[in-house]
């Protein structure tokens, strides 16, 4: 099933070096692949969000991701890099950023990401 965040470029970059790290556990590379290959990989060239979606980032993008166990992988691969990496900021900020797709409980159906999507 197909899922889309809306992140601005330096959200969106953040999370394109915390996917990319050669030093991620086996598992979570794998995983991190699948997103990335899934369509994470056209974050630079995603179109901007229409103005009904702006509701904090000033210029956010959709970027649309469509891969093996959804948006819930993707928030729970985010948690798992900022745990596997304590300590260290860029890493812990995928902790925010999983939070924040989480939005209180309402994980893909809120500012940050929706799910499924068109």
């Amino acid at each position: 099933m197909a899922f889309a965040i809306f992140y601005d470029d330096s959200d969106l970059l953040a999370m394109a070096v915390q996917l990319a790290r050669c030093d991620l556990p086996t598992g979570l590379a794998a995983t991190a692949a699948l997103m990335w290959d899934g369509g994470f990989s056209d974050w630079r060239v995603a179109p901007a969000c229409p103005y009904d979606f702006i509701h904090g980032d000033i210029y956010p993008r959709i970027v649309v991701i469509q891969a093996v166990g959804g948006l819930q992988a993707f928030h729970d691969l985010l948690a798992a890099i900022g745990a596997a990496f304590p300590g260290d900021e860029p890493a812990s900020y995928m902790i925010a950023i999983a939070s924040d797709l989480d939005g209180g409980g309402t994980l893909g159906n809120n500012d940050a990401a929706v799910e499924p999507w068109p």
